[in-house]
């Protein structure tokens, strides 16, 4: 979820379509680290196709969503086998709990966005169900494993009078609770925010990770939306900068416990400061957040494109996962992750690979995965080029429980000039988009 439209990194791109583990939830409660635990990869997509979510289902088949030159829509078996192709011009995002997929859609380019329910093999979107009034748009959806769907609409442009709130638009959420007949209510947020992302638990409780700006920089703030109820919980400041491009995620567990993740840069063509990642708790049973903590202060002042990815398993283990830039211009990354305690404290930085960058995370029950592709050797740029590039690889790292991450397995082996990220589930359950 982006709405401040201030320089961003460019997005990683996937190109093809490869899953190399469906299910990803029977992957990650299968065999023992001693068995190979990743099938074969399958291209399931048609080619230049770039993923943008994976929903996977209880019983294994998933949907795959992303773009061509249209919104396309690829089912996949439980086996693994790819369903037919479909476009959909019409669907801007795609989310899902149980069996069910949900779609934020827009019938036409001047529609009003509506959301609609159908099932994993894209035979059916669904009636459509109108949510924005006119001059309202939606970019995105989050679902929660309960069932609830919370949309957030934005309207409203900057000021001219007050050139700090440039394009913090007005938010609208609304949502249903679960069910084949959705009741639809909505709650207005206050002022002007950008929203950089939201998860929802599974008994309905949003957590909402905002932007604001000021006339003397950006606040980044946090607050919660009790879907049952429709009352917004006190806004905690998190975080005072003024550097203007802000990445966020956001993941919850099942008992109310959250972890909010943000990365901070200056915008602008060229940086001027170091990219700063930072992280904070959102307590079970409470709507209090905990103080900020620095994971990462910055590295060189270059931009090391991507977000964090956050994460928490069932247990209320949190990971953040993100990449760093450790070069100069157009030089090399380093994938990073932090670990915290069920007590709500991170552990030392971990470098997963010498050189490249997170591309996914996922978490089932008490299993976490982080993607990254990358290189096991150091970068050496009188030595590497593009003619001789350094050996790659496309694999997952792997702590199961309370255990430490162990060493990357290698899933793929990615074309060495062009490599894509690897998404190994649903993002909509680590927060945010897939950019």
């Amino acid at each position: 979820m982006r709405s401040v439209p201030t320089h961003r990194p460019s997005r990683q791109r996937r190109i093809a379509v490869v899953l190399t583990a469906v299910p990803l939830g029977l992957a990650l409660t299968g065999p023992a680290r001693a068995d190979p635990p990743w099938s074969t990869p399958r291209t399931v997509g048609p080619g230049g196709f770039e993923l943008q979510r994976l929903v996977v289902g209880t019983h294994g088949a998933s949907l795959t969503y992303g773009y061509g030159r249209t919104p396309v829509l690829v089912p996949v078996a439980a086996d693994g086998a790819p369903g037919r192709t479909r476009n959909a011009a019409q669907v801007r995002d795609v989310g899902g709990y149980g069996d069910r997929v949900v779609y934020l859609r827009s019938p036409t380019r001047a529609g009003t966005p509506g959301v609609s329910f159908g099932d994993l093999g894209a035979r059916s979107l669904g009636a459509l169900h109108r949510v924005a009034r006119a001059g309202e748009d939606a970019e995105d959806l989050t679902v929660g494993p309960g069932g609830h769907v919370l949309v957030p609409l934005s309207s409203g442009v900057s000021d001219e009078e007050e050139s700090y709130l440039v394009a913090a638009a007005r938010y609208r959420f609304t949502w249903s609770a679960p069910g084949r007949r959705s009741r639809w209510s909505s709650v207005a947020l206050p002022g002007r925010a950008g929203l950089l992302a939201a998860a929802i638990d599974r008994r309905g409780d949003a957590v909402l990770l905002l932007q604001r700006a000021t006339t003397r920089g950006y606040l980044v703030t946090a607050r919660t939306l009790r879907l049952r109820t429709g009352r917004l919980g006190p806004e905690r400041t998190l975080d005072r900068t003024t550097r203007d491009s802000i990445d966020g995620s956001v993941a919850v567990d099942d008992h109310g416990g959250a972890v909010l993740a943000w990365g901070m840069q200056d915008g602008g063509e060229e940086a001027d400061h170091p990219y700063v990642v930072r992280a904070a708790f959102r307590r079970r049973g409470t709507t209090a957040f905990t103080r900020a903590t620095t994971l990462d202060p910055g590295g060189t002042r270059e931009r090391p494109g991507g977000r964090p990815y956050a994460a928490m398993d069932a247990s209320g283990r949190a990971t953040v996962a993100w990449t760093q830039a450790i070069g100069e211009l157009d030089g090399p990354t380093s994938p990073r992750l932090a670990v915290a305690t069920r007590a709500a404290r991170f552990g030392p930085r971990t470098e997963l690979l010498p050189e490249g960058y997170v591309s996914g995370l996922a978490v089932h029950d008490g299993t976490t995965v982080v993607a990254v592709t990358g290189s096991a050797v150091p970068f050496a740029p009188t030595t590497n080029s593009l003619d001789a590039p350094p050996p790659t690889v496309a694999g997952v790292a792997v702590r199961r429980g309370a255990g430490s991450f162990g060493p990357i397995e290698p899933v793929a082996t990615p074309t060495p000039r062009d490599r894509g990220g690897l998404l190994v589930g649903d993002e909509e359950g680590g927060g945010g988009d897939a950019d």
